[in-house]
C-alpha cells in the first residue's frame, strides 16, 4: 500500500478508535445521570445466553462480530476494539521513548483463541449434558416499551 493511502487509513482508524472511547464515556455519563442504562455490550454476556437462556446485547454483539469477521476478516479487531486502541497507544509511547518493541512469535499462540472458546462455550455444555442438566428455554417478552428477554 502506498504511504499516503496508509496514512489516510491510519487517521481514519485512530478516529474510529477514539470514537469507541467517546461512546464508552457517553454510556458512563448516561448511567450516572439516569441511574440505569443499556445492557453491557461485553462478550462475556454470551455466557448468560448459553447457560441461562437469556439473550443479551453482548450475545447479539458477539453474533454480529462473528458474522462480520466471516465477511470482512478481522475488521472489528482492527477498527472497533477498545483494547487495540490501548495497544496502539502503548506502542506509540514505546516508540516515543525509543524502546524497541519485540513481537511474540510462537506457533502455540494460534491455539489460545480456540482453547478459550472451547473452555467458555463448549465445555460447559458438555458438563451440563454429562450431569443431566436440562437446557434453558429462551423467551422474549416486551415490558414497558423495551425489549426484555427472560428464561423459564
Amino acid at each position: 500500500m502506498e504511504p499516503s493511502r496508509q496514512a489516510s487509513y491510519e487517521k481514519w482508524r485512530i478516529a474510529t478508535l477514539i470514537g469507541v472511547h467517546v461512546l464508552f464515556i457517553a454510556h458512563f455519563v448516561h448511567w450516572k445521570l439516569k441511574g440505569r442504562t443499556l445492557a453491557p455490550l461485553e462478550f462475556n454476556e454470551v455466557l448468560y445466553t448459553i447457560h441461562q437462556g437469556v439473550v443479551t446485547a453482548g450475545f447479539i454483539l458477539m453474533a454480529l462480530v462473528m458474522v462480520g469477521t466471516l465477511v470482512f476478516g478481522r475488521f472489528f479487531c482492527s477498527w472497533g476494539c477498545h483494547i487495540l486502541a490501548l495497544q496502539d497507544a502503548a506502542g506509540w509511547l514505546l516508540d516515543k521513548l525509543k524502546i524497541k518493541r519485540q513481537p511474540i512469535r510462537s506457533r502455540a499462540l494460534i491455539w489460545v483463541p480456540m482453547t478459550v472458546m472451547f473452555y467458555l462455550f463448549i465445555w460447559p455444555q458438555i458438563l451440563q449434558a454429562w450431569h443431566g442438566v436440562e437446557q434453558q428455554a429462551v423467551q422474549v417478552v416486551e415490558a414497558g416499551g423495551s425489549l426484555v428477554v427472560v428464561h423459564h
